[in-house]
């Protein structure tokens, strides 16, 4: 079995572009217009404000401002001239990369899996309109999202009552279920890539950015996915498929409903070994205030064989909204 997790995002520094006058007052009106930084966007951990290594331009996208890391490197706030519309840009380095033939084919994976997110068109999911290359910097240019990522409720004591739970997750499989159809696996759910706006909507992010992430470094059975939340069989470098994403989103629902994951451990192996081959905790021994149907729920979600777990997402969201009704009624 591979213990090896996920390579580690870069950090190498931006080359610098320089910028006229003209330019930079552009700039500062479009950071004016800007949404506020004290929301949350789009897949990034922290806010800042631009610095000298940020490009004045990706593609045709004005870059305004870094954001902060997402999966694959620094994002950025972006602006498309032609139609003003603001974008989250999310970047990979590619001139680190020495050898030729796998630069090429780097390049080749990171299209070819932008292409196939950028096909999908859900409202719960967040929309990628573009990607590129520029100076040495692959980019992906995507719908900016103003709101909240669910690992800030995914704690004690900001628990969200269990039906708004219930709700949130059967969107979410909803989201999967149709990506799984057009042929995209996410494989990286977790409470920090579903986001819900100001207005209250569910909004799934990041499809395909752990694979692309990690293809630059990707070696035969390595593991794509934040431990915490991958599937048995992500572990064991095995193909996956939708319902790898069902088991993450399983994990996603036990801790929102509980505040801890159900699989823990001191180091990394014991991790991965417990998501693999111990069973997870009984949900009513954390919360026994739930309904029975919510503890068989989590429970086939959970499950380590593929037989056993749902097998598909839609189905997983049907049960918690069935839930959701008998609670109701």
């Amino acid at each position: 079995m591979n213990y090896r997790s996920l390579c580690r995002a870069f950090d190498p520094p931006l080359q610098t572009r320089r910028q006229g006058v003209q330019e930079e007052e552009e700039e500062e009106q479009d950071a004016a217009e800007a949404p506020s930084e004290s929301k949350s966007h789009s897949a990034t951990s922290t806010i800042v404000t631009s610095t000298p290594s940020t490009p004045g331009m990706l593609g045709r996208y004005r870059v305004l401002k870094e954001l902060g890391r997402g999966a694959m490197g620094l994002v950025y706030l972006g602006k498309d001239p032609t139609i003003q519309r603001f974008v989250a840009i999310k970047t990979m380095r590619l001139d680190q990369i020495d050898n030729n033939d796998k630069l090429q084919d780097i390049k080749a994976r990171f299209f070819r899996e932008a292409e196939s997110t950028g096909r999908l068109s859900h409202p719960n999911i967040v929309t990628i309109y573009d990607a590129g290359e520029e100076n040495d910097l692959g980019y992906i240019a995507m719908e900016l999202i103003e709101g909240t990522p669910l690992k800030q409720w995914a704690r004690q004591p900001n628990l969200m009552p269990l039906n708004e739970v219930l709700l949130i997750v059967a969107t979410a499989a909803d989201a999967l279920d149709y990506a799984h159809q057009q042929g995209v696996v996410h494989r990286d759910i977790k409470p920090a890539n579903i986001m819900l706006t100001k207005d209250r909507i569910v909004k799934v992010m990041d499809f395909g950015i752990a694979k692309i992430a990690s293809s630059s470094k990707t070696q035969t059975n390595m593991v794509m996915g934040t431990p915490t939340y991958m599937s048995p069989e992500q572990i064991s470098g095995k193909k996956v498929d939708g319902r790898s994403d069902i088991f993450s989103l399983g994990v996603v629902l036990f801790e929102l409903l509980t505040g801890q994951p159900p699989f823990t451990a001191d180091n990394l192996s014991a991790l991965l070994f417990s998501i693999a081959h111990h069973p997870h905790p009984a949900i009513h021994t954390l919360r026994p205030d739930l309904p029975p149907m919510v503890q068989e729920i989590v429970d086939r979600a959970l499950q380590k064989e593929l037989p056993h777990r749902y097998r598909r997402a839609d189905e997983f969201a049907r049960e918690l909204r069935a839930c959701l009704q008998s609670l109701a009624a």
